[in-house]
């Protein structure tokens, strides 16, 4: 097997071996492999970043999947300690001592697995806009044609 870089010598040999192989049916044809150029060190310095965000944004992801997790559990506390309170006959409610520890972690539950959700949120959309942009840059990188806003003109 040849490897070949990409080009017009690629498509030079493979119509030089196509016209071989029909000429002559009994000369073992040669297979041309087009391989890519390889990347250069921007290209890899991109998908690195692109890995790094995604990595992150992973993370993220799952954090806002455990605190609304939590979120979700907080109300089960405080349900369950709700039905160890009773109204007095002034519209108070009087806890047993199950009730106000029931009430206690849940409100806790709650408030800390409502930041969370919100903190969690905030990253989570951050790191997937920084994705996308490093995804954009890429794509502009891969063209020959973009605006420099450093020259003011368009680049090739």
């Amino acid at each position: 097997m040849l490897r070949v870089p990409c080009g017009t010598l690629c498509l030079t040999a493979a119509l030089l071996v196509g016209a071989n192989t029909q000429a002559q049916e009994t000369v073992p044809s040669t297979a041309v492999v087009m391989t890519p150029p390889p990347p250069s060190g921007y290209q890899l310095l991109q998908q690195e970043r692109l890995k790094r965000w995604e990595t992150k944004s992973k993370r993220a992801r799952n954090g806002l999947i455990a605190t609304s997790a939590v979120f979700a559990v907080s109300f089960v506390f405080i349900g369950v300690g709700a039905a160890h309170c009773t109204e007095t006959f002034n519209n108070n409610y009087v806890c047993d001592n199950t009730g106000d520890v029931m009430f206690g972690i849940g409100g806790g539950l709650f408030f800390g697995g409502g930041i969370g959700m919100i903190v969690t949120g905030i990253l989570l959309g951050v790191r997937n806009k920084r994705i996308r942009e490093v995804e954009r840059e890429m794509r502009q990188a891969q063209s020959g044609f973009r605006w420099d806003p450093t020259r003011g003109s368009f680049v090739f």
